[in-house]
């Protein structure tokens, strides 16, 4: 048996290199100290939490859910999202952009600042049980309290969330197209935040995960953006208000392979808080044409 892993990326470690310099180095801002670190990292010491998917079973940590699930679907999206980073955008089919959606939904629901919006979502669901030999269903009031309570059983409903919401995206989505659009910058430009999916409002539902106007950075030169209305423009200073807005809704750790560029989207970003207009700049991204 391999050894129990305890260092889980809930931003995967594929993703993240796609933002770090020729050195595969980053330089990381700690938004809770208001300072970009001392040195640089590589992708494996951000965006990770100790023992996240560890299941504790009969007493006995176990890293299952990490190496037989996690790191698959890493393995698969990572191949699907290569073509997103490497093409130019017209060699791109739009029959692709379900491999973005998957891949959105998988950073969106493995974020620990979504950990509240799933336990909320379980409070409210139920749980049916069945007999494994008979298949009836057997109501037993205490069993569903146990399951209801129990670490174990929703770690693993939770490892399901992926999946579940892109069944159920596909089947409730609305009929007519977006203007997806990837966005090329000559530079590294574009920061990675602990929540770099930036929405114009919070989601409320399943389906809104890629029914809003969204933007999202395939690397630190490359913009993949979604919106009902045609995109006619998105420039330097579009990036930076991305970053500075990223900033904002980060919660400890903001990446970049350019020191500079980092600095910029930090002292941006604290402009648009003193002058409580950080909902303005959202909009007023979301609003161009």
């Amino acid at each position: 048996m391999s050894p129990k892993s305890s260092k889980h990326h809930f931003i995967p470690q594929y993703y993240i290199n796609g933002f770090s310099d020729s050195y595969n180095l980053l330089y990381i801002y700690d938004k809770t100290r208001d300072k970009i670190k001392n040195g640089q990292k590589g992708s494996g010491g951000v965006f990770f939490e100790l023992d996240r998917n560890t299941l504790n079973i009969d007493n006995t940590d176990n890293s299952i859910l990490e190496e037989e699930l996690f790191s698959k679907i890493d393995d698969e999206l990572s191949k699907r999202m290569r073509k997103f980073c490497v093409l130019p955008f017209q060699d791109i089919k739009d029959k692709d952009s379900s491999d973005i959606f998957l891949f959105l939904i998988d950073l969106f629901w493995r974020n620990p600042l979504n950990d509240e919006t799933f336990r909320e979502m379980w409070t409210r669901s139920s749980i049916t049980i069945h007999d494994r030999k008979s298949g009836e269903i057997i109501n037993d009031p205490s069993q569903v309290a146990f399951l209801m309570n129990d670490p174990i059983h929703k770690k693993m409903e939770r490892s399901k969330m992926t999946l579940t919401a892109f069944e159920e995206i596909l089947k409730n989505k609305k009929k007519g197209g977006k203007d997806n659009r990837i966005i090329d910058m000559k530079n590294e430009i574009f920061v990675l935040g602990d929540y770099p999916i930036l929405f114009e409002k919070n989601p409320e539902n399943q389906t809104e995960l890629i029914t809003l106007d969204f933007l999202i950075p395939l690397n630190s030169k490359r913009m993949f953006s979604s919106r009902t209305e045609d995109l006619v423009f998105f420039d330097y200073d579009d990036a930076m208000i991305y970053n500075a807005l990223i900033i904002n809704q980060s919660q400890t750790t903001i990446c970049s392979a350019n020191k500079q560029v980092l600095d910029e989207s930090i002292k941006l970003y604290k402009h648009f808080i003193e002058n409580d207009s950080i909902a303005s700049y959202r909009k007023g991204l979301f609003n161009k044409h």
